[in-house]
């Protein structure tokens, strides 16, 4: 008899067990959340002003608690507005006005503002800073 079936997704692990009585089986864990690639990378100099932001993570997300949450900040501090979607396992943050030249940006993921199919969220707050084009 069928104990376990462990089916490699991405860079997670989906583990399923059979349901009692049952011909289907149940998803009873899920690894973390995590972030396998952005865009600009971080720290990353020459950035167009009005480029749009992209994080993607390692499955589906939906928006947490709450995706406003999520900042776009200049080098002195100040909260710029920003407009934030989700498409699958992607983040998009667009700034509502072109960014200044040769500025330093930070974007900050709080760890509850986005999470997956099982809730889970990324273990910790998230940065990812980057300049500008001259």
């Amino acid at each position: 008899m069928l104990k376990r079936l462990a089916i490699v997704l991405g860079l997670g692990f989906l583990v399923l067990t059979p349901i009692a009585n049952a011909n289907t089986l149940q998803p009873i864990s899920q690894s973390s959340l995590g972030i396998t690639c952005t865009d600009p990378i971080n720290n990353w100099r020459g950035v167009y002003p009005t480029e749009s932001i992209t994080i993607t993570f390692n499955e589906k997300i939906t928006q947490g608690d709450p995706l406003k949450a999520i900042t776009l900040t200049d080098s002195n501090g100040k909260v710029l507005e920003s407009v934030n979607t989700i498409n699958y396992n992607i983040l998009t943050i667009k700034p509502v006005k072109s960014l200044y030249f040769n500025s330093r940006y930070t974007i900050t993921i709080p760890a509850t503002a986005v999470s997956d199919s099982y809730n889970n969220t990324l273990t910790q707050d998230y940065s990812l800073s980057f300049t500008t084009v001259k």
